[in-house]
């Protein structure tokens, strides 16, 4: 089950570069800075560049939609959009998060209860956990301050998380107050083929804009172009029953081939890697019925098709 967390945040790129993550200036006032105002927006990027090939770039947009009262505390309902997958075809992507700030501190609720995220009163050398994800620790390696766009400072934290479990989550980096992680709204795994994770590009308040380091916000290269297959260099039939069979001509350079299969949902089925065979049979007889991605990659050659389950 797919968890979701609202926090955003943004920075122009030569913040990355500014030895911002190696001061160890300490803020001591009380960080309260409300996250998630009605009307706030965060773009951050979705590659397709898990993906072999041309790949693309579009991008998760979060809206902070309004507040609701959670027995009897104020959150803020978070839309999460995408009109892609990860394939970088059509395909409409929605949730709704609720979140809410107490005293510097961000809490993501799911099914009544809260869950810590983000504790921006935290100093170099001090943690806190994360009890909705594995009660993974995060620990402040150090803070600083960065400017917005509209002149305000905020609060800095660098952080570095330990894993308490082999599929934890990703969740370090820099977290901005009021604003989030540098590299996703919520902790994310690293999955094939693709992660929900992506660097900001864009946020704002009140159509305002606090942090940009990619114009225009909502810029899109989607879609991964199918390799023409001509003169019978590469065959694999659209129908298949029980054998998908899979003929690659001498002509076709393709040593240490790796080949995916994914479904309509973007959830990887499949993954061989070093096969060096000119002729493949791979058994689908226990996938369901419908339409599949096939994707093969050797170096620099990358061929995509369709093969329908029947």
């Amino acid at each position: 089950m797919k968890i979701a967390i609202s926090l955003l945040f943004v920075i122009q790129v030569v913040v990355f570069n500014n030895g911002y993550g190696n001061n160890s200036l300490e803020l001591n006032a009380r960080a309260d800075t409300v996250w998630g105002k009605v009307g706030s927006e965060w773009h951050y990027n979705y590659n397709f560049a898990q993906i072999p090939g041309p790949g693309g770039s579009t991008f998760t947009w979060f809206k902070s939609l309004k507040d609701t009262l959670v027995n009897g505390q104020t959150c803020q309902i978070i839309l999460e959009k995408r009109n892609y997958n990860c394939i970088g075809e059509p395909y409409i992507h929605e949730l709704h998060h609720l979140m809410y700030t107490d005293n510097g501190r961000v809490y993501e609720v799911r099914d009544a209860e809260q869950f810590l995220l983000y504790d921006f009163n935290k100093n170099t050398g001090e943690y806190w956990i994360l009890d909705g994800y594995e009660n993974d620790t995060v620990y402040v390696d150090s803070t600083s301050t960065i400017p917005l766009l509209n002149g305000q400072n905020r609060k800095v934290l660098y952080v570095s998380k330990t894993n308490n479990f082999d599929n934890s989550y990703r969740f370090s980096g820099m977290m901005i107050e009021g604003i989030g992680s540098e590299e996703y709204l919520f902790p994310f795994q690293e999955t094939l083929p693709c992660q929900d994770g992506g660097t900001l590009r864009c946020y704002q308040e009140n159509s305002t804009l606090l942090i940009s380091h990619f114009s225009p916000c909502d810029f899109e290269t989607v879609g991964i172009e199918d390799v023409k297959i001509e003169k019978g260099l590469v065959y694999m039939p659209t129908l298949v029953t029980d054998i998908l069979t899979i003929h690659v001509s001498d002509e076709i350079n393709m040593h240490d081939i790796s080949i995916m299969i994914i479904n309509s949902a973007s959830q990887l089925l499949l993954h061989n890697q070093g096969i060096n065979e000119k002729s493949m049979e791979i058994n689908v007889s226990h996938l369901p019925k419908g339409m599949y991605i096939v994707l093969l990659q050797s170096k620099n050659q990358f061929i995509k098709s369709k093969f329908l389950k029947i």
